[in-house]
């Protein structure tokens, strides 16, 4: 008899403040990851990014047994923008990238205090898929082991600057208005 491919964790009102290693490696059987109502404030590009393989005693990258997929829900956080270095990003083409440029894991981000600033700008682009998170070993070697979650940003809307205080993220009118805008200060400053 195998072991069922469905484990859920929830940790949700825990007070946690990161993403765990082993959260996104080591727990191939993990469904879903309940971490509402925690203090995260801020994500880092590794925390958008979960194992596709494991490594057995080998060296050799076997796909997990189970092929569900992962719900990472950070609903209802204090988190108030992604980094997304431009050293970890390429633009999404999949002659370059192949077809599994996502991984198994979705982010939902719903309710959450983010601010419209400059740093904004790469998280809305990695959002509309124009570019892709990738790992250090793509990078050097070539081996997507490690993929990007997808991310649900649902109603996430700005909580700062106060001229877009509750605007949506997925507002056209607000990518017209104050997001073009802004892109052309952020690229002026040093």
């Amino acid at each position: 008899m195998t072991a069922p491919c469905e484990y859920e964790l929830y940790l949700a009102n825990n007070s946690i403040e990161e993403i765990f290693m082993d959260w996104r490696n080591v727990m191939p059987k993990l469904q879903k990851l309940d971490l509402r109502n925690n203090k995260f404030k801020y994500l880092t590009h590794q925390d958008l990014m979960y194992s596709s393989v494991f490594i057995d005693k080998r060296g050799r990258a076997n796909p997990f047994d189970c092929t569900q997929k992962l719900i990472v829900d950070l609903r209802y956080n204090l988190i108030r923008g992604i980094e997304v270095p431009s050293s970890m990003i390429m633009k999404n083409e999949p002659r370059y990238l192949g077809a599994d440029v996502y991984g198994h894991a979705t982010i939902l981000l719903d309710n959450n205090p983010f601010s419209c600033d400059c740093e904004m700008l790469q998280f809305l682009r990695l959002f509309n898929g124009d570019i892709v998170l990738t790992s250090e070993l793509f990078r050097t070697e070539g081996k997507n082991w490690v993929l990007p979650a997808k991310i649900d940003i649902g109603n996430l809307s700005c909580s700062e600057p106060e001229s877009v205080l509750g605007k949506k993220l997925t507002d056209p009118e607000e990518w017209m208005y104050h997001l073009l805008p802004l892109s052309g200060i952020c690229a002026a400053l040093p």
